[in-house]
Parts: structure tokens; C-alpha cells; sequence
């Protein structure tokens, strides 16, 4: 609705994508083949680990480890079966035609996951639960995502994969210590606090607060000041966002995608760069800063990731052509 509202088409960022004015780190057709192999490699299972979202999925990768193991629990082949294709899908299918392109590694397009992991995963956790000792791939596998995930100083949510393979490894220690399963109830409450937790603690602290920098850039920058200036952003969609974040608030400001640059553009000229979404941009600009002698791009404001520079017609060529 946004994008018809101001731009007059519903569908506004198909269009850029049809246009291939919508470059960023996911365009492997455009990106070197290592990009390509990383991706399928393991940069979707880092986002999801960094997500959280391995809490959900490696109970259910544990199941196809025990499925003889949990049918009483009334799991099915076909169950197993399709969680394993998707994983597969999630990770190797392409969204192109003409060229291999996987999605991009946000897990916000794998949530297709989620039901066929809760429905393999959940007799998983209750078997485990009942007989821990019959079972202990399920809290090694975590253990190792722990790891992981403290080795890359993964944020808050480590602390949450920490504390759901202590629950794990405690109630397999409650069942040698005392020859007899954990509570389940309290089992039940204990992992739901937990699942729960992993999303609360999103809203607290977000892991990609990518759109928010850029809206703390501009503010900073140009907020109540009546300045006439353009923006080029590094990608339309973020450029977009930028100016809806600051409409009424920006003076004479506009916001523009780089596929809008012209051989000449008038007045101040900015280029704001989200190195997050797009990486291989955030090197062009460094270079160009390296070489530039005539200050031909300098950087005004940056916030984490998010780089606002000042620059003229030549370089912002550069930059689109790139």
C-alpha cells in the first residue's frame, strides 16, 4: 500500500528487480562465484543461527537422526521426509530462470520452516524429555550451536542457546543423578519461556537494525534544517524507506535510487550507503577514497554501518556504473 501510495505501483520493488536497479549483496548473478558458494555453503545457516532460529530447527534435524527412535510418538515418514526436502530447497533452490540465484540468507524467507520443524522437532524434545539418555545427539547438537555462536560473538541471543543446552544437558543429568525423568511440566515451561524469549528479545534489542541507522544518518545530517540537497541511495528499497522515515521533516531534501543519476545533477549531492545490504559497494566507496585527491567524496556522518557521503556528478557515475 505504501508503495502505491507514493510511487503509484504495487508492485514497486518488482519492478526495480525487473530493471536490476535493485543491486545488493544477494545479486549472485552479478557477484563472483565465491558470493554464490558462500551462499550455499554456510552463510543461510549462520543467519539462523544468528536469528535464533536453530532452536526450532535442530530439534527437528535431531528427529531425522532418531526417527525409528520417536514413531511412538507418532511422527510419519512423509513428516521427516519433507522437512529434509525443504532444507534442502531453503538452501539450494534459486529464484531465477536464466541464472542461479539463491535467496538471499535472511531468515525471514525460510518461515516456511518453522511448521515442518515444530512438527518433527516437538516429538523430538518430548522424547528426549521422557528418556534424555536415549538421546543425546539433541543437547550435543546444540552444545556445538553454542559454540559456534559465542566463537562469532553472536549478541544476545548466544546467551539463549547457552541456557537452552543447560536445560538440555540438566535434565539428562537429573536422570542419571536421581534414575528418573525431569518433570515434564516444568520442562514444557522451561522450553517455552525459552522459544519465547527468542523472539522478546528482538523487539529489545533487533539484530539488523539496518533501516533505523539510516533514518539516525539523515536526522543527524539534515533533520529541521531546510536543506536542498539529494540523496543517491546505495539500494532503492532503503532510499525509499529513508524519505518515508523523514518526510515531513527534511526540509527540501530528496532521496533518489542510484539508477536515477544523471550525467549532471544539480545542487548538493550525497550518496548514502548501507554496508550491511550491500558490502560490495562499501568497498567501491573506500576505494574511491583511497584514490580521490581532490576531495571529490568525503564522508559527512556514519552510524554503525550506515556511511553518508558528500560527493560530485563524476563520482556518483562511478558508483552507478559499479
Amino acid at each position: 500500500l505504501y508503495f502505491k501510495i507514493t510511487t503509484g505501483d504495487f508492485f514497486y520493488r518488482y519492478s526495480l528487480l525487473l530493471k536490476k536497479s535493485y543491486f545488493n549483496e544477494c545479486s549472485f548473478d552479478q557477484l563472483p562465484f565465491i558470493d554464490t558458494l558462500k551462499r550455499i555453503g554456510y552463510e543461510l545457516w549462520r543467519a539462523m543461527l544468528l536469528n535464533g532460529d536453530l532452536l526450532v530447527l535442530l530439534p527437528g534435524v535431531a528427529s531425522v537422526i532418531y526417527r525409528k527412535k520417536i514413531e511412538f510418538t507418532g511422527i510419519k515418514k512423509i513428516d521427516t521426509f519433507s522437512f529434509i526436502v525443504l532444507l534442502g530447497c531453503a538452501n539450494f533452490m534459486t529464484i531465477s530462470f536464466s541464472s542461479y540465484v539463491p535467496l538471499c540468507p535472511s531468515p525471514r524467507h525460510f518461515l516456511f520452516l518453522i511448521p515442518f520443524a515444530a512438527i518433527t522437532g516437538a516429538p523430538m524434545l518430548y522424547a528426549y524429555i521422557k528418556q534424555p539418555a536415549k538421546f543425546i545427539v539433541l543437547p550435543m547438537l546444540l552444545a556445538l550451536a553454542t559454540a559456534i555462536i559465542f566463537s562469532i560473538n553472536g549478541g544476545s541471543t548466544k546467551y539463549l542457546y547457552l541456557l537452552f543446552t543447560l536445560l538440555l544437558f540438566g535434565c539428562y543429568l537429573f536422570s542419571i543423578v536421581k534414575n528418573r525423568a525431569f518433570p515434564y511440566t516444568y520442562s514444557v515451561i522451561l522450553l517455552t519461556v525459552l522459544f519465547f524469549a527468542n523472539y522478546l528479545s528482538d523487539f529489545v534489542k533487533p539484530l539488523y537494525p539496518y533501516y533505523w541507522d539510516q533514518k539516525a544518518v539523515i536526522e543527524k545530517t539534515f533533520s529541521r534544517k531546510n536543506t536542498t540537497a539529494t540523496i543517491f541511495s546505495s539500494d532503492a528499497l532503503s532510499g525509499e524507506l529513508s524519505e518515508f522515515f523523514l518526510r515531513f521533516e527534511t526540509g527540501n531534501l530528496k532521496i533518489y535510487p542510484m539508477d536515477s543519476v544523471k550525467v549532471t545533477n544539480e545542487g548538493s549531492l550525497y550518496y548514502l550507503l548501507n554496508r550491511d545490504i550491500n558490502p560490495a559497494a562499501g568497498k567501491i566507496a573506500d576505494s574511491l577514497m583511497i584514490k580521490d585527491k581532490d576531495s571529490s567524496i568525503s564522508m559527512v556522518y556514519r552510524k554503525n554501518d550506515v556511511f553518508l557521503y558528500k560527493v560530485n556528478n563524476t563520482i556518483l557515475e562511478i558508483l552507478k556504473e559499479n
